[in-house]
């Protein structure tokens, strides 16, 4: 994944080519990128993300000795939109966002983003697949299914721990199912940005969630009965270190990369 930047724009000494993100009233932060490549950088985004664009950093010689560096921003593509929609002039003065004319700069049609904010069109501005909202999906699904497994299997364990006729408290997970996986996916998205992604991460995450034996009980008439319960602090504090995530990344993206499979590819 390629570096951010340490600052809203980059310096001299971060001559190269950027993709600049644009949020709900600014621009977020710009990223340094190997190429122009919009798919790469759809299959990275953040949902809260509207848009972005490329531009070139090319330091400027300074003109007299002393005189201080300087940059400039050169060679900016048009906006790059996921899931956006394009809106002419006179769908505009006929939708709710019509008050936006008084502003001016809506002769060209205008994009309502997939976060439904509205930006003037520019030439050149595109609109890509919402690869986002796909991913978004999917990580989701994955997460619910690895949950689903993981209570199947605790459930399996407790019937066929004895033959009780009864059993006064199942086991439990230490959080509810939902807090769980509503913090997992919190913790990876920032991290993810293709499925192949999400596949390594969501598996190593889950390989440490345990089930472990819970109360015992019963007794020789009705019979005697196990618990088991779902420990889920390594798993989730795992999920939590960012560093060690993006090492699992890299290593699995080169493995893929020696297999000739295209780590971005979904």
């Amino acid at each position: 994944m390629p570096k951010t930047a340490t600052q809203s724009h980059p310096t001299k000494a971060q001559a190269g080519t950027y993709v600049q993100f644009r949020c709900l009233t600014q621009d977020a932060y710009d990223i340094e990128v190997k190429s122009r490549d919009p798919e790469a950088v759809l299959k990275m985004l953040p949902p809260h993300i509207d848009a972005f664009r490329f531009y070139d950093n090319k330091a400027l010689v300074p003109k007299k000795i002393g005189q201080s560096d300087d940059a400039t921003f050169e060679n900016h593509s048009g906006w790059y939109y996921p899931g956006g929609r394009i809106l002419t002039s006179a769908e505009l003065r006929a939708s709710e966002y019509r008050h936006f004319l008084r502003y001016g700069g809506f002769d060209g049609g205008a994009v309502l983003t997939r976060n439904g904010h509205l930006r003037r069109l520019e030439k050149d501005d595109m609109i890509l697949p919402n690869f986002t909202e796909n991913l978004m999906a999917y990580i989701r699904s994955k997460i619910k299914n690895k949950c689903d497994a993981i209570e199947q299997k605790r459930s399996a364990d407790e019937e066929a721990a004895g033959p009780c006729y009864f059993m006064y408290e199942h086991g439990k997970w230490d959080i509810g199912r939902v807090e769980f996986s509503e913090r997992v996916e919190t913790n990876i998205i920032p991290i993810i940005g293709s499925k192949p992604d999400a596949d390594a991460l969501i598996n190593a995450i889950f390989a440490k969630v345990e089930i472990l034996p819970g109360t015992r009980g019963g007794d020789h008439h009705a019979g005697y009965y196990q618990n088991y319960d779902v420990s889920t602090s390594a798993a989730l504090a795992f999920s939590r270190d960012a560093p060690k995530l993006q090492e699992l990344l890299r290593k699995d993206r080169e493995e893929a990369a020696k297999s000739s499979i295209d780590p971005i590819t979904t």
